[in-house]
């Protein structure tokens, strides 16, 4: 008996010796584990502060490049006119302009091309509006909004009249920067001169 007891013992003295290994082992592997990633954790804390840096730096530049081509494109804007402001004079410096198309046309001017529409007759307020609008351009030259905010129609409305004004080669248009620049061609002041009598 006292040798069974001896063997139980030993048997378990084995076991516990043998799971205490174990528990070292994996507490070793543990460890290294917690290490591996709080080195991960740091090195990722550390990319990503980096990459925040950079990005703080480039949203700056961007910032600053877009205030400086700001700043460029309002001291390069052309200064468009006022509504009293008068024809400009013949001696002044031509601006690139819009005309309709015509049969002597050189390749090389620099025009919109437009395929005429026929005018729409029979629409007393289109042809009154018209007038309106020939009558405001003989102050000087204006944008589409001004024409718009002066004349008391629509964007659209508006638009299409311009077209056919344009078309028709009544106005001129500046069609370098938007929105286009109109005046009144020498045809839309004999125009008017027309509807007037």
């Amino acid at each position: 008996m006292v040798l069974l007891d001896d063997v139980i013992v030993a048997f378990g003295a084995g076991i516990a010796t043998a799971s205490l290994i174990i528990l070292l082992v994996l507490l070793s592997r543990y460890r290294l584990l917690v290490k591996d990633a709080t080195r991960s954790s740091d090195l990722a804390k550390n990319l990503w502060d980096a990459m925040n840096s950079r990005l703080t730096t480039q949203d700056t530049r961007i910032v600053d490049l877009m205030a400086k081509v700001e700043v460029y494109q309002v001291r390069n804007r052309p200064q468009l006119p006022t509504p009293a402001a008068q024809n400009p004079p013949a001696t002044s410096t031509p601006r690139p302009v819009s005309r309709p198309p015509a049969a002597s046309q050189q390749p090389s001017q620099r025009i919109s091309q437009l395929v005429a529409a026929p005018p729409q007759s029979g629409i007393a307020t289109d042809e009154h509006t018209e007038t309106r609008i020939l009558r405001v351009l003989t102050s000087g030259p204006k944008t589409a909004p001004q024409i718009v905010e002066l004349v008391g129609t629509t964007r659209e409305h508006t638009g299409r009249l311009m077209k056919q004004l344009f078309t028709r080669g009544l106005v001129i248009r500046n069609d370098q920067n938007k929105p286009y620049v109109y005046e009144i061609t020498d045809d839309g002041r004999r125009q008017l001169g027309g509807t007037q009598e």
